[in-house]
């Protein structure tokens, strides 16, 4: 017989249901892991005052006492400071979370996976993958929350276009919520969608994320060349929004290849926080075609990796080393992943030989292209050019010790530290000395959130298959001054159309004539183009404010050149955009072209300014009438050159030059004063 409709059993499934859900899903109060802090590292912090200023090393370990296993997915919340490495929570032997990395103290939240707390007694765990990282932590509890009801997540599906093809293409998505923050973003799927805090690189153009509920403005990037396009989005707590943004190639670099020569990644540097895995998407989604990996120490192939993400056809890696050095850091390329590294260990800054035999033992691993990076980091004083005392004026240095590198780190977009005009000036300087040296830019990017190809450098090259690229040609094309610096502006030098950066021409009734192509996408807006002779403003040109539109203009410059040989360099400058995608460590947009030797006196050779310099003091020999006859017809690059080879000569004669009112006087006394001094 059937029990009445009322009837109590009936309700008793209903009953246990609604007790278990009860039970399982109720506010409990969250219970304490550790209530103060701890320093962990190997120095002492005084100004941290929240911990003991004295270290204990990792790993942290702490025992606690749950009363109940989480069946469901609960959440641990804690405090940190400056993290700047890999350190991983792991609960009773499973891995939790990584630490958000910053240097204030913060809340943070982090998901506990379902089943990792028991009951009884737990083992918490923090480690890192060094032991000089200095942090805090504290105030450690656990939630039995749902992360996701916690945090109020919805899900927003991301997706980027090739707006011509209609394709999908991997794009960097930048997310601001309206106050303007990268706000944090969890659950990224598919599970290599590299993802940091408003920062999302969907492989191969589509995947999602959980975001907390809010309105928000999507960006869709694809590095220099390409437009960009945002999105308002809304998202609600536990639904579903999604954002499809499409975007255009804008800037036509025919003839030239993209690359980054300076990148890193966590995996093989032991620092930042992209994993080589990762930076196989970021390098696709941000344009570089001609990527060269150079890790610390290692000589590291992305191939292998490339090849198994399926990421073959955007782009040739190329396997180099960040040679690290006490004499300072050196990227050289190409090099053989199973060769060994290229020595390192007992050079000497102040021992000029060993300047040679380091860029000798370089070579001689087959890197055809060396370049100097950050030359006045970690400070002006403290890097390189600092140590050597380069003079600014002059290039000289201590010892005269010999250049024999290929290039310097014009740009490098993540070392903000020394002004751009800084480092042009020591350029400028070195060119004067006669040490030709080839410029170049990079983004030294270590992290995800660092946009890798910031700054870059387009080198002359066949480029209509970006997985075929030749990487010898292209490695001397580079070291010979045959491309161009940018940061977010694209600019070559042309002679009837043909690129002449690295390349040497005739001047003609002392006049040249050159076309400086300045392009840029439609985020840029540059405002003025520079030509400089041998280091001297030569010629400026201010453009007027340009509509929200993709920017290509080929510019006439006639220039007057002096009688002997010279060099010319074109730069190019705009401020930063105002679009919430452009998230950058440096002040302004820039761009430079590698200097173009001009045969002044048609001789058929050509002389820097210090070598003509020192044909001067030959043909004047020590005269000074003769000399001051002979300067009048030079420009102040040769001057100063003469001058700083008299300070070493002849002091004697540089006084004479001086009480003669000799060109460029005012140059002339600071040398003549250090010689006094």
């Amino acid at each position: 017989m059937k029990p009445a409709a009322h009837s109590p059993l009936l309700l008793i499934p209903f009953l246990l249901g609604l007790a278990c859900a009860l039970i399982e899903g109720r506010q409990e109060e969250a219970f304490s892991i550790l209530d103060s802090y701890r320093h962990l590292g190997d120095s002492e912090t005084p100004e941290w005052t929240e911990a003991d200023p004295k270290p204990t090393p990792a790993p942290l370990e702490i025992s606690f006492e749950a009363s109940r296993r989480n069946s469901t997915e609960w959440t641990l919340r804690l405090k940190h400071r400056h993290v700047d490495n890999d350190w991983v929570i792991s609960i009773n032997g499973d891995e939790v979370a990584h630490l958000n990395r910053g240097a204030e103290l913060k809340e943070n939240f982090y998901p506990i996976p379902p089943k990792t707390i028991r009951k009884g007694k737990n083992q918490f765990k923090l480690q890192c993958n060094t032991t000089t990282d200095d942090i805090t932590i504290g105030e450690v509890q656990v939630i039995p929350q749902s992360f996701r009801e916690l945090k109020r997540l919805g899900t927003l599906k991301l997706e980027v276009r090739n707006l011509e093809t209609k394709k999908q293409i991997p794009a960097r998505v930048t997310i601001l919520d309206k106050e303007g923050n990268l706000p944090p973003l969890y659950y990224s799927m598919p599970a290599l969608t590299p993802t940091r805090n408003g920062i999302v690189y969907p492989p191969f153009g589509t995947c999602s994320v959980e975001i907390p509920e809010g309105e928000y403005e999507v960006w869709a990037s694809h590095g220099t060349e390409w437009g960009v396009n945002s999105q308002t989005v809304t998202v609600h707590f536990a639904k579903e929004a999604s954002a499809s943004l499409a975007i255009s190639k804008e800037v036509d670099t025919t003839g030239f290849v993209a690359t980054d020569t300076h990148i890193h990644t966590l995996t093989y540097s032991g620092h930042g926080d992209s994993s080589v895995e990762e930076r196989q998407v970021t390098l696709a989604a941000e344009g570089i075609e001609l990527p060269v990996a150079t890790d610390h120490n290692h000589n590291t192939d992305y191939a292998p990796f490339q090849e198994e993400l399926g990421y073959t056809n955007w782009f040739t890696p190329v396997v180099g080393n960040e040679v690290t050095t006490p004499i300072g850091h050196f990227n050289a390329f190409p090099l053989n992943s199973k060769d060994s590294v290229p020595p390192h260990k007992n050079f000497a800054t102040e021992k000029p030989e060993d300047w040679s035999n380091l860029i000798h033992g370089i070579r001689e691993k087959g890197a055809k292209a060396i370049i100097l990076n950050h030359p006045r980091w970690p400070s002006a004083e403290k890097g390189p050019f600092g140590k050597l005392a380069l003079d600014k004026k002059t290039g000289s240095r201590l010892g005269e010790t010999p250049f024999l590198f290929d290039a310097i780190e014009l740009i490098n977009s993540t070392t903000p530290q020394t002004p751009v005009e800084a480092i042009l000036q020591d350029w400028f300087a070195l060119l004067n000395h006669g040490d030709w040296i080839m410029a170049v830019g990079s983004s030294d990017s270590h992290t995800v959130g660092d946009r890798v190809g910031e700054g870059r450098t387009y080198v002359e090259c066949e480029d209509r298959n970006p997985a075929r690229i030749p990487i010898q040609k292209a490695a001397s094309a580079l070291a010979n001054g045959y491309s161009s610096v940018s940061l977010g502006l694209y600019l070559e030098a042309l002679q009837n159309g043909k690129p002449m950066m690295g390349r040497r021409m005739k001047a003609k009734n002392g006049k040249v004539s050159l076309q400086a192509r300045l392009a840029c996408a439609s985020w840029a807006s540059p405002e003025k183009l520079t030509a400089y002779i041998n280091g001297k403003l030569a010629s400026e040109i201010q453009l007027p404010p340009l509509d929200a539109a993709p920017f290509d203009s080929t510019f006439q410059f006639d220039l007057n050149v002096p009688e002997h040989d010279s060099w010319v360099v074109f730069t190019a400058w705009a401020p930063n955009p105002t679009g919430g995608f452009h998230q950058s460590l440096m002040p302004s947009l820039w761009a430079m072209t590698n200097p173009i030797q001009v045969d002044g006196d048609r001789d058929g050779r050509w002389l820097s300014p210090r070598d003509t310099a020192k044909a001067i003091l030959k043909k004047g020999k020590k005269r000074v009438k003769v000399l001051i006859d002979l300067l009048n017809d030079s420009d102040l690059a040769v001057s100063i050159q003469l001058y700083s080879l008299l300070a070493k000569e002849d002091a004697r004669l540089l006084e004479e030059l001086a009480a003669q009112n000799a060109p460029w006087e005012e140059h002339l006394l600071p040398i003549l004063e250090a010689v006094s001094g």
